[in-house]
């Protein structure tokens, strides 16, 4: 039985920006970092792929650590430009929103903090903020 070409799968090339030297399988680490798969400074340096060669690009708690719109606008212009058409984008942020509001309103925290083991002393309410950021 003969197979059309479009019937052959066609190999993925995932990426995943600010991994570090941790990998999740299948996927590129891209980090500025000694580890990562690829080595690549994000916000100076454009991203070593060719145009429309990626099919996904994930990045969790990286976009925090940019300026906008600069170099973080540098960065998202990269992965549209290494993305294939029509595919996936996916990014995750911390939302401080709510832990800012609720300082400012002299609640409690969302039931996020306590989920995490404290990396120091809290003494007041910033101190949680601190943590947070």
């Amino acid at each position: 039985m003969r197979r059309h070409m479009s019937a052959i799968a066609k190999p993925s090339f995932k990426v995943e920006l600010g991994a570090g030297s941790r990998t999740m399988e299948g996927w590129i680490s891209v980090d500025a970092v000694p580890g990562a798969i690829v080595q690549c400074d994000c916000a100076n340096e454009p991203l070593p792929f060719k145009d429309n060669s990626i099919d996904e690009v994930h990045s969790s708690h990286f976009l925090k650590h940019f300026s906008c719109p600069e170099p973080m606008s540098h960065v998202l212009r990269e992965c549209m430009r290494v993305l294939r058409p029509g595919e996936l984008m996916r990014v995750a942020v911390p939302d401080a929103a709510i832990y800012i509001k609720a300082y400012m309103e002299h609640r409690d925290f969302p039931e996020v903090i306590p989920r995490y083991e404290k990396a120091f002393f809290f003494n007041s309410p910033i101190d949680s903020i601190n943590y947070i950021a």
